[in-house]
Protein backbone atom coordinates (compact mmCIF):
# COMPACT_ATOMS: atom_id res chain seq x y z
CA UNK A 1 0.00 0.00 0.00
CA UNK A 2 2.64 2.31 0.67
CA UNK A 3 4.85 1.77 -1.81
CA UNK A 4 2.44 2.10 -4.61
CA UNK A 5 0.48 5.33 -3.08
CA UNK A 6 4.32 6.98 -3.40
CA UNK A 7 4.18 5.82 -7.10
CA UNK A 8 1.45 7.77 -7.15
CA UNK A 9 2.62 10.18 -6.36
CA UNK A 10 5.12 10.65 -9.48
CA UNK A 11 1.78 11.78 -11.56
CA UNK A 12 1.62 15.36 -9.59
CA UNK A 13 5.51 15.64 -10.50
CA UNK A 14 4.53 16.06 -14.11
CA UNK A 15 4.86 19.91 -14.65
CA UNK A 16 8.29 20.05 -12.59
CA UNK A 17 10.11 17.61 -14.74
CA UNK A 18 13.15 20.12 -15.45
CA UNK A 19 13.47 21.04 -11.97
CA UNK A 20 13.41 17.67 -10.83
CA UNK A 21 15.75 16.58 -13.58
CA UNK A 22 18.44 19.46 -11.62
CA UNK A 23 17.51 17.76 -8.75
CA UNK A 24 19.22 14.55 -9.28
CA UNK A 25 21.74 16.35 -11.42
CA UNK A 26 22.32 18.55 -8.00
CA UNK A 27 22.50 15.11 -5.96
CA UNK A 28 24.68 13.03 -8.19
CA UNK A 29 27.38 16.00 -7.57
CA UNK A 30 27.44 16.72 -4.27
CA UNK A 31 27.38 12.55 -3.52
CA UNK A 32 29.85 11.94 -6.14
CA UNK A 33 32.26 15.00 -4.14
CA UNK A 34 31.18 13.69 -0.90
CA UNK A 35 32.70 10.04 -1.97
CA UNK A 36 35.76 11.86 -3.86
CA UNK A 37 37.01 14.07 -0.69
CA UNK A 38 38.38 10.30 0.93
CA UNK A 39 39.96 9.19 -2.46
CA UNK A 40 41.75 12.68 -1.97
CA UNK A 41 42.46 12.22 1.35
CA UNK A 42 44.14 8.61 0.70
CA UNK A 43 46.64 10.67 -1.86
CA UNK A 44 47.54 12.67 0.69
CA UNK A 45 48.62 10.23 2.97
CA UNK A 46 50.33 8.03 0.32
CA UNK A 47 51.75 10.58 -1.86
CA UNK A 48 52.20 13.01 0.13
CA UNK A 49 53.26 12.51 4.35
CA UNK A 50 54.17 9.10 3.58
CA UNK A 51 56.55 10.54 0.27
CA UNK A 52 57.71 13.36 2.10
CA UNK A 53 55.98 15.80 -0.68
CA UNK A 54 54.74 18.92 1.08
CA UNK A 55 54.16 20.09 -2.54
CA UNK A 56 51.64 17.59 -3.13
CA UNK A 57 50.15 17.52 0.44
CA UNK A 58 49.26 21.20 -0.08
CA UNK A 59 48.27 21.01 -3.40
CA UNK A 60 45.80 17.37 -2.50
CA UNK A 61 44.60 18.98 0.75
CA UNK A 62 43.21 22.26 -1.40
CA UNK A 63 41.31 19.90 -3.85
CA UNK A 64 40.00 17.62 -1.03
CA UNK A 65 39.04 21.40 0.35
CA UNK A 66 37.31 22.35 -3.15
CA UNK A 67 35.35 18.96 -3.40
CA UNK A 68 34.28 19.32 0.37
CA UNK A 69 32.81 23.01 -0.78
CA UNK A 70 31.52 22.04 -3.87
CA UNK A 71 29.51 18.86 -2.07
CA UNK A 72 28.29 21.55 0.63
CA UNK A 73 27.23 23.67 -1.99
CA UNK A 74 25.53 21.23 -3.94
CA UNK A 75 23.71 19.51 -1.35
CA UNK A 76 22.11 22.73 -0.25
CA UNK A 77 20.91 23.87 -3.42
CA UNK A 78 19.17 20.20 -3.98
CA UNK A 79 18.10 20.29 -0.60
CA UNK A 80 16.29 23.68 -1.31
CA UNK A 81 14.97 22.61 -4.31
CA UNK A 82 13.99 19.41 -3.29
CA UNK A 83 12.23 20.89 -0.48
CA UNK A 84 10.17 23.26 -3.20
CA UNK A 85 9.55 20.40 -5.41
CA UNK A 86 8.11 18.90 -2.24
CA UNK A 87 6.09 21.67 -1.53
CA UNK A 88 4.39 22.14 -5.17
CA UNK A 89 3.56 17.99 -5.22
CA UNK A 90 1.86 19.07 -1.76
CA UNK A 91 0.12 21.73 -3.32
CA UNK A 92 -0.79 19.83 -6.60
CA UNK A 93 -2.24 17.01 -3.53
CA UNK A 94 -4.31 19.07 -1.41
CA UNK A 95 -5.85 21.15 -4.81
CA UNK A 96 -6.75 17.47 -5.81
CA UNK A 97 -7.98 16.76 -2.58
CA UNK A 98 -10.77 19.95 -1.90
CA UNK A 99 -11.72 19.61 -5.62
CA UNK A 100 -12.71 15.97 -4.77
CA UNK A 101 -14.85 16.98 -1.77
CA UNK A 102 -16.29 19.85 -3.29
CA UNK A 103 -18.04 17.63 -5.89
CA UNK A 104 -19.48 15.70 -3.22
CA UNK A 105 -22.78 15.72 -2.46
CA UNK A 106 -24.67 16.75 0.34
CA UNK A 107 -25.28 13.53 2.02
CA UNK A 108 -21.40 12.93 2.26
CA UNK A 109 -21.34 16.47 3.87
CA UNK A 110 -24.59 15.61 6.68
CA UNK A 111 -22.74 12.31 7.04
CA UNK A 112 -18.79 13.58 7.88
CA UNK A 113 -17.34 14.82 10.35
CA UNK A 114 -16.63 18.45 9.49
CA UNK A 115 -13.04 18.45 11.56
CA UNK A 116 -12.26 15.38 9.97
CA UNK A 117 -12.55 16.94 6.29
CA UNK A 118 -10.94 20.03 7.21
CA UNK A 119 -8.17 17.28 9.21
CA UNK A 120 -7.73 15.61 5.64
CA UNK A 121 -7.30 18.91 3.54
CA UNK A 122 -4.84 21.21 6.16
CA UNK A 123 -3.08 18.56 8.38
CA UNK A 124 -3.07 14.85 6.40
CA UNK A 125 -1.43 17.05 3.33
CA UNK A 126 0.90 18.77 5.49
CA UNK A 127 1.71 15.61 6.86
CA UNK A 128 2.14 14.09 3.57
CA UNK A 129 4.34 17.23 2.41
CA UNK A 130 6.79 16.11 5.22
CA UNK A 131 7.13 12.57 3.98
CA UNK A 132 8.07 13.78 0.18
CA UNK A 133 10.44 16.44 1.64
CA UNK A 134 12.42 13.52 3.44
CA UNK A 135 12.16 11.11 0.62
CA UNK A 136 13.36 14.05 -1.73
CA UNK A 137 15.77 15.08 0.78
CA UNK A 138 17.57 12.72 3.08
CA UNK A 139 16.44 9.38 1.68
CA UNK A 140 17.47 9.83 -2.28
CA UNK A 141 20.43 11.60 -1.10
CA UNK A 142 21.72 9.12 1.27
CA UNK A 143 20.70 6.48 -1.34
CA UNK A 144 22.67 7.99 -4.15
CA UNK A 145 25.63 8.30 -1.53
CA UNK A 146 25.79 4.90 -0.56
CA UNK A 147 25.99 3.93 -4.61
CA UNK A 148 28.80 6.21 -4.96
CA UNK A 149 30.51 4.92 -1.75
CA UNK A 150 29.97 1.08 -2.46
CA UNK A 151 31.63 1.84 -5.75
CA UNK A 152 34.49 3.63 -4.22
CA UNK A 153 35.17 1.12 -1.95
CA UNK A 154 35.25 -2.04 -4.47
CA UNK A 155 37.64 -0.24 -6.18
CA UNK A 156 39.92 0.31 -3.11
CA UNK A 157 39.52 -3.32 -1.75
CA UNK A 158 36.72 -5.64 -3.07
CA UNK A 159 37.62 -8.11 0.11
CA UNK A 160 36.67 -5.56 2.60
CA UNK A 161 34.25 -3.85 0.93
CA UNK A 162 32.27 -7.96 0.67
CA UNK A 163 32.93 -7.97 4.37
CA UNK A 164 31.25 -4.90 5.30
CA UNK A 165 28.40 -5.15 2.83
CA UNK A 166 27.58 -8.97 4.73
CA UNK A 167 26.13 -6.70 7.69
CA UNK A 168 24.27 -4.42 5.02
CA UNK A 169 20.67 -7.05 5.60
CA UNK A 170 20.72 -6.60 9.37
CA UNK A 171 19.62 -3.38 8.97
CA UNK A 172 16.68 -4.34 7.69
CA UNK A 173 15.61 -6.49 10.92
CA UNK A 174 14.87 -2.73 13.06
CA UNK A 175 12.30 -1.70 10.46
CA UNK A 176 10.86 -5.04 9.75
CA UNK A 177 10.70 -5.59 13.80
CA UNK A 178 9.23 -2.36 14.82
CA UNK A 179 7.86 -0.67 11.39
CA UNK A 180 4.44 -2.36 12.17
CA UNK A 181 4.25 -0.96 15.76
CA UNK A 182 5.57 2.46 14.24
CA UNK A 183 3.05 2.60 11.70
CA UNK A 184 0.12 1.06 13.95
CA UNK A 185 0.76 3.76 16.59
CA UNK A 186 1.09 6.65 13.70
CA UNK A 187 -2.72 5.15 12.47
CA UNK A 188 -3.59 5.89 16.15
CA UNK A 189 -2.36 9.08 16.19
CA UNK A 190 -4.03 10.16 13.34
CA UNK A 191 -6.98 9.08 14.68
CA UNK A 192 -6.96 10.75 17.73
CA UNK A 193 -5.77 13.91 15.78
CA UNK A 194 -8.98 13.80 13.82
CA UNK A 195 -11.18 13.69 16.98
CA UNK A 196 -9.31 16.65 18.60
CA UNK A 197 -9.74 18.41 15.62
CA UNK A 198 -13.52 17.88 15.29
CA UNK A 199 -13.74 18.84 18.64
CA UNK A 200 -12.29 22.26 18.35
CA UNK A 201 -14.11 22.80 15.10
CA UNK A 202 -17.19 22.35 16.88
CA UNK A 203 -16.85 23.93 20.13
CA UNK A 204 -14.37 26.93 19.43
CA UNK A 205 -16.83 28.84 17.60
CA UNK A 206 -19.29 31.37 18.32
CA UNK A 207 -22.11 28.44 18.91
CA UNK A 208 -20.11 26.66 20.53
CA UNK A 209 -19.42 29.85 22.95
CA UNK A 210 -23.27 30.41 23.32
CA UNK A 211 -24.03 26.62 24.43
CA UNK A 212 -21.23 26.47 26.60
CA UNK A 213 -22.97 29.82 28.66
CA UNK A 214 -26.53 28.71 28.33
CA UNK A 215 -25.92 24.85 30.35
CA UNK A 216 -22.59 25.51 31.90
CA UNK A 217 -20.66 22.50 29.59
CA UNK A 218 -17.47 24.11 29.96
CA UNK A 219 -16.02 20.78 32.04
CA UNK A 220 -17.86 18.61 30.16
CA UNK A 221 -15.97 20.38 26.81
CA UNK A 222 -12.19 20.05 28.68
CA UNK A 223 -12.95 16.64 29.73
CA UNK A 224 -13.98 15.04 25.92
CA UNK A 225 -10.92 17.38 24.89
CA UNK A 226 -8.56 15.24 27.53
CA UNK A 227 -9.61 11.67 26.44
CA UNK A 228 -8.72 13.09 22.83
CA UNK A 229 -5.55 14.60 23.53
CA UNK A 230 -4.59 11.55 25.98
CA UNK A 231 -5.05 9.23 23.27
CA UNK A 232 -2.96 11.60 20.78
CA UNK A 233 -0.06 11.63 23.54
CA UNK A 234 -0.10 7.66 23.76
CA UNK A 235 0.07 7.13 20.35
CA UNK A 236 3.42 9.35 19.77
CA UNK A 237 4.65 7.82 23.09
CA UNK A 238 4.22 4.50 22.15
CA UNK A 239 5.89 5.49 18.02
CA UNK A 240 8.69 7.31 19.78
CA UNK A 241 9.57 3.67 22.26
CA UNK A 242 9.60 2.31 18.88
CA UNK A 243 11.49 4.62 16.57
CA UNK A 244 14.32 5.26 19.18
CA UNK A 245 14.55 1.30 20.35
CA UNK A 246 14.98 0.51 16.29
CA UNK A 247 17.76 3.57 16.65
CA UNK A 248 19.92 2.02 19.36
CA UNK A 249 19.89 -1.67 17.20
CA UNK A 250 21.26 0.64 13.95
CA UNK A 251 23.55 2.22 16.14
CA UNK A 252 24.78 -0.98 17.62
CA UNK A 253 25.26 -1.96 13.66
CA UNK A 254 26.76 1.08 12.29
CA UNK A 255 29.74 0.26 15.47
CA UNK A 256 30.24 -3.40 14.07
CA UNK A 257 30.77 -2.10 10.94
CA UNK A 258 32.91 0.63 11.52
CA UNK A 259 35.20 -2.16 13.58
CA UNK A 260 35.37 -4.30 10.96
CA UNK A 261 36.65 -1.98 8.72
CA UNK A 262 39.69 -1.36 11.13
CA UNK A 263 39.53 -4.80 11.66
CA UNK A 264 40.35 -6.41 8.40
CA UNK A 265 41.89 -3.13 6.87
CA UNK A 266 44.33 -2.62 10.11
CA UNK A 267 45.56 -6.54 9.34
CA UNK A 268 46.46 -6.01 5.49
CA UNK A 269 48.03 -2.51 6.59
CA UNK A 270 50.15 -4.40 9.37
CA UNK A 271 50.67 -7.22 6.61
CA UNK A 272 51.72 -4.52 3.89
CA UNK A 273 48.77 -5.88 1.32
CA UNK A 274 47.71 -1.92 2.24
CA UNK A 275 48.89 1.25 2.05
CA UNK A 276 48.01 3.64 5.68
CA UNK A 277 45.92 6.04 3.04
CA UNK A 278 43.91 3.42 1.47
CA UNK A 279 42.64 1.96 5.57
CA UNK A 280 41.90 5.70 6.18
CA UNK A 281 39.77 5.78 2.91
CA UNK A 282 37.92 3.17 3.47
CA UNK A 283 37.36 3.49 7.08
CA UNK A 284 35.60 7.48 6.37
CA UNK A 285 33.90 5.83 2.98
CA UNK A 286 32.71 2.83 5.06
CA UNK A 287 30.18 5.99 7.15
CA UNK A 288 29.62 7.12 3.59
CA UNK A 289 28.01 3.45 3.16
CA UNK A 290 26.55 3.17 7.14
CA UNK A 291 25.48 6.26 7.38
CA UNK A 292 23.18 6.02 4.85
CA UNK A 293 21.70 2.62 5.33
CA UNK A 294 21.30 4.24 9.09
CA UNK A 295 19.40 7.10 7.66
CA UNK A 296 17.13 5.60 5.38
CA UNK A 297 15.84 2.87 7.69
CA UNK A 298 15.69 5.79 10.51
CA UNK A 299 14.09 7.87 7.77
CA UNK A 300 11.57 5.32 6.76
CA UNK A 301 10.20 4.44 10.23
CA UNK A 302 10.14 8.24 10.92
CA UNK A 303 7.75 9.21 8.02
CA UNK A 304 5.40 6.92 9.06
CA UNK A 305 3.26 9.62 10.17
CA UNK A 306 3.73 10.92 6.54
CA UNK A 307 2.47 7.33 5.13
CA UNK A 308 -0.09 7.04 7.14
CA UNK A 309 -1.44 10.81 5.79
CA UNK A 310 -0.57 10.04 2.17
CA UNK A 311 -3.02 6.58 2.70
CA UNK A 312 -5.51 9.04 4.43
CA UNK A 313 -5.65 11.33 1.42
CA UNK A 314 -5.73 9.08 -1.13
CA UNK A 315 -8.43 7.49 0.64
CA UNK A 316 -11.09 10.11 -0.33
CA UNK A 317 -9.28 10.56 -3.76
CA UNK A 318 -9.90 6.78 -4.50
CA UNK A 319 -13.65 7.20 -2.96
CA UNK A 320 -16.23 7.46 -5.61
CA UNK A 321 -18.65 10.46 -5.94
CA UNK A 322 -21.96 11.89 -7.97
CA UNK A 323 -20.28 12.44 -11.59
CA UNK A 324 -21.16 14.78 -13.30
CA UNK A 325 -23.67 13.70 -16.77
CA UNK A 326 -21.99 12.26 -19.72
CA UNK A 327 -24.07 14.72 -22.06
CA UNK A 328 -23.55 18.35 -21.94
CA UNK A 329 -27.45 19.35 -21.71
CA UNK A 330 -28.49 23.39 -22.51
CA UNK A 331 -31.20 25.06 -21.27
CA UNK A 332 -32.98 28.09 -23.08
CA UNK A 333 -33.20 30.88 -20.75
CA UNK A 334 -35.46 31.93 -19.27
CA UNK A 335 -36.64 28.04 -17.93
CA UNK A 336 -40.70 28.09 -18.22
CA UNK A 337 -41.38 24.71 -15.95
CA UNK A 338 -40.01 22.36 -13.52
CA UNK A 339 -41.60 18.82 -13.11
CA UNK A 340 -41.21 16.18 -10.78
CA UNK A 341 -42.80 13.07 -12.05
CA UNK A 342 -43.04 9.36 -10.16
CA UNK A 343 -40.18 10.85 -7.80
CA UNK A 344 -38.77 8.24 -5.14
CA UNK A 345 -35.89 9.63 -2.87
CA UNK A 346 -34.07 7.93 -0.04
CA UNK A 347 -31.49 9.35 2.46
CA UNK A 348 -28.40 7.03 2.10
CA UNK A 349 -27.16 5.65 5.14
CA UNK A 350 -23.64 6.53 6.68
CA UNK A 351 -21.84 3.89 5.00
CA UNK A 352 -23.00 4.38 1.52
CA UNK A 353 -22.50 8.62 1.92
CA UNK A 354 -19.14 8.55 3.43
CA UNK A 355 -16.26 6.71 4.58
CA UNK A 356 -15.40 4.75 8.00
CA UNK A 357 -12.87 7.12 9.04
CA UNK A 358 -14.88 10.28 8.36
CA UNK A 359 -18.39 9.29 9.48
CA UNK A 360 -19.11 10.37 13.07
CA UNK A 361 -17.99 7.52 15.80
CA UNK A 362 -21.47 6.70 16.68
CA UNK A 363 -23.57 6.74 13.19
CA UNK A 364 -27.05 6.99 12.71
CA UNK A 365 -28.01 4.07 10.09
CA UNK A 366 -31.61 5.45 9.95
CA UNK A 367 -30.82 5.90 6.47
CA UNK A 368 -32.42 3.62 3.99
CA UNK A 369 -36.16 4.61 4.31
CA UNK A 370 -37.88 5.98 1.79
CA UNK A 371 -38.06 9.64 2.31
CA UNK A 372 -40.38 10.22 -0.65
CA UNK A 373 -42.97 7.92 -2.00
CA UNK A 374 -44.26 8.79 -5.93
CA UNK A 375 -44.28 12.14 -5.55
CA UNK A 376 -45.91 14.33 -8.82
CA UNK A 377 -45.22 18.04 -8.86
CA UNK A 378 -45.44 20.75 -11.84
CA UNK A 379 -44.66 24.43 -11.22
CA UNK A 380 -44.99 26.85 -14.08
CA UNK A 381 -44.02 30.28 -14.81
CA UNK A 382 -46.29 32.93 -13.38
CA UNK A 383 -47.30 30.93 -10.69
CA UNK A 384 -46.54 30.03 -7.09
CA UNK A 385 -47.11 26.61 -5.64
CA UNK A 386 -46.74 26.14 -2.08
CA UNK A 387 -45.82 22.25 -0.14
CA UNK A 388 -47.50 21.89 3.21
CA UNK A 389 -47.99 19.10 5.98
CA UNK A 390 -46.68 17.37 9.22
CA UNK A 391 -43.21 18.07 10.43
CA UNK A 392 -40.97 14.71 8.62
CA UNK A 393 -43.41 14.99 5.96
CA UNK A 394 -41.01 15.76 3.25
CA UNK A 395 -41.25 19.06 2.28
CA UNK A 396 -38.00 20.36 2.61
CA UNK A 397 -36.52 16.73 0.64
CA UNK A 398 -38.80 17.68 -1.81
CA UNK A 399 -37.23 21.10 -2.71
CA UNK A 400 -34.14 19.75 -2.19
CA UNK A 401 -34.83 17.11 -4.83
CA UNK A 402 -36.27 19.95 -7.26
CA UNK A 403 -33.33 22.35 -6.71
CA UNK A 404 -31.37 19.29 -8.09
CA UNK A 405 -29.34 18.97 -4.67
CA UNK A 406 -30.86 15.42 -4.13
CA UNK A 407 -31.03 13.24 -7.15
CA UNK A 408 -34.01 11.01 -7.05
CA UNK A 409 -33.42 7.08 -6.90
CA UNK A 410 -36.17 6.83 -8.94
CA UNK A 411 -38.56 8.94 -11.37
CA UNK A 412 -37.25 12.03 -13.24
CA UNK A 413 -37.12 15.80 -12.65
CA UNK A 414 -37.76 17.66 -15.62
CA UNK A 415 -37.21 21.25 -16.89
CA UNK A 416 -38.70 22.31 -19.76
CA UNK A 417 -38.81 18.93 -20.96
CA UNK A 418 -34.93 18.29 -20.07
CA UNK A 419 -33.89 15.30 -17.65
CA UNK A 420 -31.87 16.85 -15.60
CA UNK A 421 -29.75 14.61 -15.27
CA UNK A 422 -28.38 15.59 -18.69
CA UNK A 423 -27.34 18.79 -17.06
CA UNK A 424 -24.37 20.03 -15.61
CA UNK A 425 -24.47 21.42 -11.80
CA UNK A 426 -24.13 24.80 -13.30
CA UNK A 427 -26.17 24.51 -15.76
CA UNK A 428 -28.97 23.69 -13.41
CA UNK A 429 -27.90 26.04 -10.94
CA UNK A 430 -28.21 28.56 -12.97
CA UNK A 431 -31.93 27.80 -13.45
CA UNK A 432 -33.14 26.51 -10.19
CA UNK A 433 -32.24 28.67 -7.29
CA UNK A 434 -33.42 28.20 -3.46
CA UNK A 435 -33.03 29.93 -0.23
CA UNK A 436 -32.67 27.47 2.56
CA UNK A 437 -34.23 27.68 6.23
CA UNK A 438 -30.74 28.61 7.50
CA UNK A 439 -28.74 30.86 5.75
CA UNK A 440 -25.25 30.41 6.40
CA UNK A 441 -22.79 33.08 6.13
CA UNK A 442 -19.26 33.65 6.05
CA UNK A 443 -16.78 35.28 8.01
CA UNK A 444 -15.98 37.81 5.78
CA UNK A 445 -17.77 41.23 4.30
CA UNK A 446 -21.37 41.54 3.61
CA UNK A 447 -19.93 42.20 -0.19
CA UNK A 448 -18.36 38.54 -0.40
CA UNK A 449 -20.90 36.92 1.46
CA UNK A 450 -23.07 38.66 -1.71
CA UNK A 451 -20.72 38.02 -4.36
CA UNK A 452 -21.08 34.25 -3.41
CA UNK A 453 -24.70 34.34 -5.60
CA UNK A 454 -22.85 36.62 -8.42
CA UNK A 455 -19.07 37.25 -8.30
CA UNK A 456 -18.99 39.87 -10.88
CA UNK A 457 -21.80 41.99 -9.61
CA UNK A 458 -20.67 45.38 -9.01
CA UNK A 459 -21.68 47.49 -6.35
CA UNK A 460 -25.28 49.10 -8.01
CA UNK A 461 -26.32 45.48 -8.24
CA UNK A 462 -25.39 44.47 -4.60
CA UNK A 463 -27.08 47.43 -3.21
CA UNK A 464 -30.10 46.63 -5.31
CA UNK A 465 -30.34 43.73 -4.44
CA UNK A 466 -30.02 44.01 -0.55
CA UNK A 467 -32.93 47.23 -0.75
CA UNK A 468 -35.26 44.29 -2.62
CA UNK A 469 -33.97 42.41 0.25
CA UNK A 470 -34.99 45.48 2.62
CA UNK A 471 -31.54 45.16 3.89
CA UNK A 472 -30.79 48.78 3.29
CA UNK A 473 -31.37 49.98 6.62
CA UNK A 474 -28.47 47.68 8.15
CA UNK A 475 -26.10 48.48 5.19
CA UNK A 476 -26.18 52.40 5.92
CA UNK A 477 -25.81 52.13 9.14
CA UNK A 478 -22.76 49.50 8.89
CA UNK A 479 -19.90 51.11 9.83
CA UNK A 480 -18.05 49.91 6.55
CA UNK A 481 -21.08 49.36 4.62
CA UNK A 482 -20.73 46.56 2.05
CA UNK A 483 -17.23 45.75 3.53
CA UNK A 484 -18.08 45.40 6.51
CA UNK A 485 -16.93 41.38 8.36
CA UNK A 486 -20.14 39.84 8.95
CA UNK A 487 -18.39 37.96 12.11
CA UNK A 488 -18.24 33.86 12.45
CA UNK A 489 -21.52 32.13 10.88
CA UNK A 490 -22.55 35.73 10.34
CA UNK A 491 -23.23 36.09 14.32
CA UNK A 492 -23.53 39.78 13.81
CA UNK A 493 -26.76 39.94 12.15
CA UNK A 494 -30.11 38.92 13.82
CA UNK A 495 -31.87 35.28 12.51
CA UNK A 496 -33.98 37.70 10.20
CA UNK A 497 -30.77 39.93 8.35
CA UNK A 498 -29.42 36.53 8.17
CA UNK A 499 -32.49 35.60 5.93
CA UNK A 500 -32.66 38.63 4.37
CA UNK A 501 -29.36 38.70 2.79
CA UNK A 502 -29.92 35.46 1.48
CA UNK A 503 -32.90 36.34 -0.23
CA UNK A 504 -30.68 39.34 -1.30
CA UNK A 505 -28.61 36.23 -3.04
CA UNK A 506 -31.75 34.52 -4.99
CA UNK A 507 -32.18 38.43 -6.44
CA UNK A 508 -28.56 38.46 -7.63
CA UNK A 509 -28.23 35.11 -9.09
CA UNK A 510 -31.39 35.73 -10.55
CA UNK A 511 -32.89 32.47 -11.41
CA UNK A 512 -35.69 31.20 -13.34
CA UNK A 513 -37.26 29.20 -11.32
CA UNK A 514 -37.03 30.09 -7.23
CA UNK A 515 -37.33 27.34 -4.22
CA UNK A 516 -38.04 29.20 -0.80
CA UNK A 517 -38.29 27.10 1.76
CA UNK A 518 -38.88 29.22 5.56
CA UNK A 519 -37.43 31.83 4.04
CA UNK A 520 -39.28 34.56 6.08
CA UNK A 521 -39.56 32.18 9.11
CA UNK A 522 -37.11 34.61 10.88
CA UNK A 523 -39.44 38.14 10.00
CA UNK A 524 -41.56 39.81 11.87
CA UNK A 525 -44.90 40.33 9.70
CA UNK A 526 -44.31 44.40 8.77
CA UNK A 527 -40.43 43.38 7.18
CA UNK A 528 -41.82 39.80 6.06
CA UNK A 529 -44.81 41.70 3.99
CA UNK A 530 -42.20 44.30 2.62
CA UNK A 531 -40.19 41.83 1.62
CA UNK A 532 -42.85 39.65 -0.14
CA UNK A 533 -44.32 42.65 -1.65
CA UNK A 534 -40.56 43.93 -3.04
CA UNK A 535 -39.93 39.78 -4.26
CA UNK A 536 -43.57 39.18 -5.81
CA UNK A 537 -42.25 42.37 -7.92
CA UNK A 538 -39.00 40.98 -9.12
CA UNK A 539 -40.44 37.52 -9.46
CA UNK A 540 -42.99 37.86 -11.43
CA UNK A 541 -43.15 35.95 -14.30
CA UNK A 542 -41.38 33.40 -12.42
CA UNK A 543 -41.82 29.45 -11.53
CA UNK A 544 -42.01 29.88 -7.50
CA UNK A 545 -42.45 26.78 -5.14
CA UNK A 546 -42.53 27.92 -1.07
CA UNK A 547 -42.71 25.69 1.83
CA UNK A 548 -43.81 28.57 4.94
CA UNK A 549 -46.09 27.61 7.98
CA UNK A 550 -47.24 31.44 8.04
CA UNK A 551 -51.04 31.34 6.66
CA UNK A 552 -50.88 34.25 5.11
CA UNK A 553 -47.92 32.96 2.35
CA UNK A 554 -49.59 29.73 1.60
CA UNK A 555 -53.31 31.55 0.96
CA UNK A 556 -51.87 33.78 -1.59
CA UNK A 557 -50.54 30.46 -3.20
CA UNK A 558 -51.97 29.34 -7.05
CA UNK A 559 -51.69 25.49 -5.75
CA UNK A 560 -51.33 24.14 -2.64
CA UNK A 561 -49.76 20.59 -2.29
CA UNK A 562 -50.08 18.56 1.52
CA UNK A 563 -47.74 16.24 1.94
CA UNK A 564 -47.87 13.19 4.78
CA UNK A 565 -45.30 10.60 5.32
CA UNK A 566 -43.64 11.15 1.70
CA UNK A 567 -46.69 10.99 -0.40
CA UNK A 568 -48.78 13.67 -1.93
CA UNK A 569 -52.06 13.20 -0.33
CA UNK A 570 -54.23 16.88 -1.35
CA UNK A 571 -53.79 18.95 -3.97
CA UNK A 572 -55.94 22.68 -4.80
CA UNK A 573 -56.39 25.93 -3.59
CA UNK A 574 -56.62 27.50 -0.16
CA UNK A 575 -60.22 27.20 -0.57
CA UNK A 576 -60.87 24.00 -2.54
CA UNK A 577 -58.93 22.70 0.24
CA UNK A 578 -60.67 23.89 3.11
CA UNK A 579 -64.15 22.89 1.22
CA UNK A 580 -62.51 19.26 1.55
CA UNK A 581 -62.38 18.78 5.19
CA UNK A 582 -59.31 16.57 4.58
CA UNK A 583 -55.87 16.50 5.72
CA UNK A 584 -55.00 20.51 4.82
CA UNK A 585 -58.22 21.71 6.75
CA UNK A 586 -57.14 19.93 9.48
CA UNK A 587 -53.45 21.34 9.89
CA UNK A 588 -55.08 24.87 9.12
CA UNK A 589 -57.23 23.44 12.85
CA UNK A 590 -54.18 22.52 14.63
CA UNK A 591 -52.30 25.69 14.10
CA UNK A 592 -49.07 22.93 14.43
CA UNK A 593 -47.64 23.69 11.20
CA UNK A 594 -49.96 26.53 10.10
CA UNK A 595 -49.91 29.88 11.96
CA UNK A 596 -52.06 32.80 11.06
Amino acid sequence: MAVRNLVRLIAYLRGSRRRLAAYVALLIVSSGATVAVPLVFRRVVDRGIEAGRPGAVITLTAAAAGLALLAAATSAAGNSLGAALGMELTYQLRMALYRHLVGESLPFFSRSRSGALTARVSRDTLDAQKLVQGLLGTTTAQGVTLVFAVAAMVSLDPVVTLCVLAGAPLFLIPGKVFARRVMAAARRQAKAGTAANHHLTEWLNVSGALTRELFGSAEREVAAFGRVAREQRDAVTSRNVNFYASGFFLAALGAVGYATVYLLGGLRTAHGSMSIGTLIALAALVQAVYNPLVQITTQGLGLSTGLVALERVFEVLDRGRPDEPATDGKLHRPVRSLVLDDVWFRHPTTAEATLPSLADTDPDETGGRWALRGIDLQLTAGATTAIVGPSGAGKTTTALVASGIYRPDRGTVILDGIDTTTLSRHELHRAVGMVTQDAYLLNDTLRENLLIAAPDAGDGALRAACDLAELHELVAAMPNGLDTVMGDRGYRLSGGERQRLALARVILAAPDIVILDEATAHLDSRTEAAVRRALSQHLAGRAQLVIAHRLSTITRADRIVVLEAGRVVETGTHVELLEKQGAYARLVASGDDLRP
